[in-house]
This record gives structure tokens, C-alpha cells and sequence, in this order.
């Protein structure tokens, strides 16, 4: 296997790096490396190097076999062994073998011999998942143990103080990603025509031109999809930006899980050779970033959930599911508002009729299965209620509420305020701390329900009405024993909250 690199702090060669077992002083930053632009800044080889000269475990059997060895070791268990012993039996680097604890009857022993020192640790089994284990790590065996020990231990002696600048390193890394990212285009722009004669225009929405012919007869217009690559001459063009919100660029801190990776592995953050025989790092579960766990911390929220690896849409976070997406509201409530709107805005008791619960889990489970490809047309479930149940369901399941744990205080407090005035101008600087998932989430829901207020003589849901539903289903507290405490004394000023976010939400959502 072939592994392409570029040193990032000097300009050493790989093989000059890969012979030096200490850290080599030609790996400090360099101010001529700022003219390397980020997206030729390549792996660094050294940790490699380094894991490949650790020692190899060598388990020291026992002769004869002990008669009442536990199932999960094997030859490397000698009984009830003293230190002393243990230590003149493995006597070489990479040695180990596994002994009764003298010193904690019942408990087992791990000796280790590693560069002629021998370490001896506490070793525990799990035995409802037949692992093993010394500290945080788990292991199926107790060579793969022993050899991310040796591993572990022989990179930190060799190169602690270079993995102390690991962090430091990855930070100027990003900064130098950060400088050299092309610039972001605009959600939208519009192109049109600056010759009063000419009938055609074209219009860039997303990655797709359209092309609007204009009958001036008729005074109608139509589009039909172009090539991208088909623009009008620049001459005859007048270019307009106009800036929207792209849910692309919010920030979103990574879901880093530990991980064990098969293979040489490298730090997506610091550009190095993540060493460890099993969890050698984290990944994270949306993107698929992976990182040394001490670089985990130093990341920037620039996570870019991919749809293939969001398993699911209810109970996933808010945004999580508009990154994947790339919409500034959730995909279940614009399908299930649309069809709310389209077909049931006059029915008497909506959203505070439950639907069919058994329709509700169906489409439910269609939703987390195939996402924008549900059907949720009249034919298939002629019930509105089942709608509005479905999208109050989601509201629920948010692991962070849509107005979050945080924020649930200024909201409520906002409330206890003794003028409309003074509560609505509390009301609107809580709504502007609020992160843009969740304000953009939080407007296009409430501009909703105002529609559904405006035909309250049909559907008996007024503002007051709503606000009592959607008031414990947007907000929470986030102490267990708060919200307790919250569903006795502040329902009333989580509804009064939902219902000034209906009647004025010009006034709170206004720029």
C-alpha cells in the first residue's frame, strides 16, 4: 500500500522522517509553510513510522497449563504468581502473561515487560460482552490488549512532547483551510437582461439555470430548466446577488464517537498518524470526521451531516436534519404543514384532536425509512389529524426542544414582565440568541399557526388555544426536577410565550 505525503511543518522528506525515532527538530512550524495552500497539505508520516518500531507482545506460557484457568485466557495464565516471579519470567520487551492477584484475592494481574521496565496493572473481564479491559478501552483479546498498550506506550515515550503540539498543529491547519476556502456562492442568484428588447431572461436558483420566456401578447411567463453551462454572453447580462439564508453554512458541532479503525488511519484535524492497535480515535456519526480524541476538542462546528449517515429523521437533532438536507426548516414538517394547509386548515378541533395512532407510527417509521419520498396524500390517510399528530410527534421527539434547553428561561421569564411591551421586546432578544436552525424552524412553525388562527371561526383553534398545545411541545426545561416543578406553575407562561410568537410574530421575526 502506498501512502501519498506531504510534511506539514518542514520540508524534510518522508523518508528522512521515517528514520528518526525521536521528534526531529526539523518538525517546527515554519512561516514559509503559510504559502502551502490547505489542499495540498498531506499526511505526516512520523507516528507511523514510530508504531511500526513498537514492540511485538509475546505472551509467556505457562508448563505445565494451570488446571483452574478462567475460560477467557489462555497459555499466558500462571496461577497465583508473586511479582517478583512474574517480573524474572518476562524478560524480554513485549513479554506479558496474566497471574492471580496476591495483593486482591479473586482479582486477576497483568504483567508487562516494556523496554526492560516491567508494569504490572489490575485486569478486569467483562463477561456479559467477553471483553477485556485496563482502563477506558475495551478489547476482544489479550493480545490485541497488550499490543495497544505496547503501541501506546512506546509512542508517548518516543514522541510525548511532539503529541503535546498535535492540537497546536491541527488549529493551523484550520486556519490555513479556513484562509484558502473559496469564497461561498450566494443561495440565489438572479441574471437577467439588460436590453429592453430582448424577451428571455435567465435565472440561477441553486446549481440549475432556468430559462423565462416571456410572451408579450399573453404577458405570461414560463420556465424551463437549461444547462448550467449556457449562460447568455456577459455583455447582455446584469447580474443581481440577492444573499439568502443557506443552511449549508450554520454551524454544527460533530457527534464524535469512539471508534477502531482498520488500517492505517489519519487525524482529519492534526494531519497524523492516529497509532493504537484498537480505538485509535473518534469518528463522527454524521460526517464521518475522524480525529485523535485529545484533537476532538479543538474542532471547528463545521460538520457536514451526510443524508446517508442520518439513520433517522424523528429523534434526530434539528440541525443535523437541515444540514443533510440543505432546507431551513425540517423535511417533516414542510410535508406535513403543506398537506395541513392544503386540506384541513377549517377542520374543528385541529391540532388538538389527536389522529389515529396507529397512522401516526406509520408515518412515523415511513419518514425515518424514506425521508422526502413519503406519501402523505388524502388517499392514503384521509385523517388531518393524523398530520397534525405526526408533526407534533416530532416536535416531542427533538433531543434539543425547538426552543432550546438554554434558551427555555428567557422565554419564560419574558412572560412574567408587567407590560405587552416590555415582554415583547424580552420575547424578541430571546428569539435573537436563538441559533438559526431553530429560529428559522420556529418562525416557519409560527407563521403556520397564524394561519391556522385566521380560521378559528371554523376550527376553534385561536392563539390562546394553540398556545396551550404547542407550549410544553416547543419548550422544556432541562432538569428532570424543573420540569416537574415547570408542568404545575409555568404552562401558563410557556402558552402565553406560543401565543404573543403567533399574534405578533411580524414584530418578533421582523429584521
Amino acid at each position: 500500500m502506498s501512502i501519498r505525503v506531504r510534511n506539514i511543518r518542514s520540508r524534510d522528506s518522508s523518508r528522512e522522517l521515517a528514520a528518526k525515532s525521536t521528534e526531529p527538530d526539523s518538525l517546527r512550524q515554519e512561516d514559509e509553510d503559510d504559502d502551502i495552500p490547505y489542499d495540498e497539505v498531506m499526511w505526516n508520516p512520523y507516528l507511523y513510522s514510530l508504531q511500526q518500531k513498537a514492540p511485538r507482545p509475546r505472551p509467556v506460557p505457562c508448563k505445565p497449563p494451570v488446571d483452574d484457568r478462567p475460560t477467557h485466557y489462555g497459555s499466558e495464565f500462571h496461577g497465583g504468581l508473586s511479582r517478583v516471579d512474574a517480573s524474572r519470567l518476562v524478560e524480554h520487551s513485549g513479554s506479558y502473561l496474566v497471574r492471580t492477584s496476591h495483593t486482591s484475592p479473586g482479582d486477576y494481574s497483568l504483567s508487562l515487560n516494556f523496554e526492560g521496565q516491567v508494569k504490572h496493572f489490575k485486569l478486569f473481564y467483562d463477561v456479559e460482552n467477553g471483553l477485556h479491559y485496563v482502563g477506558e478501552k475495551r478489547f476482544d483479546s489479550m493480545h490485541d490488549l497488550v499490543k495497544d498498550g505496547l503501541i501506546t506506550y512506546y509512542v508517548e515515550a518516543h514522541a510525548q512532547s511532539y503529541i503535546d503540539q498535535l492540537p497546536e498543529e491541527g488549529l493551523r491547519y484550520e486556519t490555513i483551510k479556513k484562509k484558502r476556502r473559496p469564497p461561498t456562492r450566494p443561495s440565489v442568484v438572479e441574471t437577467v437582461h439588460n436590453e429592453a428588447d430582448d424577451d428571455i431572461a435567465y435565472h440561477e436558483v441553486g446549481v440549475v439555470f432556468r430559462k423565462q420566456h416571456r410572451d408579450s401578447r399573453k404577458g405570461a411567463s414560463k420556465f424551463v430548466d437549461s444547462p448550467r453551462a449556457a449562460p447568455l454572453h456577459p455583455r447582455r447580462m446584469m447580474h443581481v446577488p440577492v444573499i439568502v439564508d443557506n443552511p449549508m453554512m450554520y454551524e454544527k458541532s460533530h457527534c464524535f464517537k469512539v471508534t477502531t479503525f482498520h488500517g492505517p488511519n489519519w487525524c482529519d484535524f492534526c494531519r497524523n498518524f492516529m497509532w493504537g492497535w484498537r480505538q485509535q480515535g473518534v469518528k463522527c456519526s454524521d460526517c464521518g470526521y475522524q480525529c485523535h480524541k485529545g484533537c476532538s476538542s479543538h474542532t471547528m462546528k463545521d460538520c457536514q451531516p451526510d443524508r446517508k449517515r442520518v439513520k433517522r429523521l424523528f429523534g434526530a437533532d434539528l440541525t443535523t436534519v437541515t444540514k443533510a438536507y440543505g432546507t431551513r426548516q425540517p423535511v417533516v414538517l414542510e410535508k406535513c404543514i403543506a398537506e395541513i394547509e392544503s386540506r384541513g386548515l377549517d377542520d374543528e378541533g385541529l391540532y388538538r384532536v389527536p389522529g389515529f395512532a396507529d397512522d401516526v407510527v406509520s408515518i412515523k417509521n415511513a419518514f425515518d425509512k424514506d425521508g422526502l419520498a413519503v406519501n402523505l396524500s388524502s388517499d392514503r390517510y384521509p385523517d388531518i389529524n393524523t398530520m397534525a399528530g405526526v408533526l407534533k410527534q416530532y416536535l416531542r421527539e427533538l433531543p434539543i426542544p425547538l426552543i432550546p434547553f438554554e434558551s427555555y428561561h428567557a422565554f419564560v421569564d419574558s412572560m412574567r414582565l408587567d407590560t405587552s411591551a416590555a415582554q415583547m421586546y424580552a420575547l424578541k432578544s430571546a428569539l435573537s440568541r436563538l441559533s438559526k436552525p431553530h429560529y428559522n424552524t420556529l418562525r416557519y412553525l409560527m407563521e403556520h399557526l397564524h394561519r391556522v388562527a385566521q380560521h378559528s371561526d371554523k376550527n376553534l383553534m385561536t392563539s390562546e388555544n394553540l398556545g396551550v398545545v404547542f407550549g410544553p411541545t416547543i419548550m422544556r426545561p432541562g432538569n428532570p426536577i424543573t420540569a416537574h416543578g415547570a408542568a404545575l406553575t409555568e404552562v401558563p407562561l410557556q402558552k402565553k410565550a406560543v401565543s404573543f410568537m403567533i399574534d405578533y410574530r411580524e414584530f418578533l421575526f421582523g429584521e
